[in-house]
């Protein structure tokens, strides 16, 4: 895996769920547009409500979104591949 600089999606929000909202959305669009094979978000406030509400954005852009739990109760976003 190639370790990339970190990719700045969300212009500044008041409200962090609204701009964790706006990163999964703009991951899901990279990955539609090809200019990413898969992206892994972390440090998002709540990753779970996130997921939820980039969802339809991904199923509309046939873009797979999964969240990955780890063992200590923290969640990531998977955003990618295309099918």
């Amino acid at each position: 895996m190639d370790l990339v600089a970190p990719a700045e999606f969300a212009r500044p929000h008041e409200d962090v769920l609204e701009r964790d909202i706006e990163t999964v959305v703009g991951a899901i669009g990279m990955v539609a547009r090809g200019g990413a094979t898969r992206m892994r978000l972390g440090g998002l406030a709540d990753p779970r409500a996130s997921a939820a509400e980039g969802l339809p954005v991904a199923q509309r852009a046939r873009v797979r979104l999964i969240v990955d739990h780890d063992a200590a109760g923290g969640a990531t976003i998977l955003v990618g591949p295309r099918y």
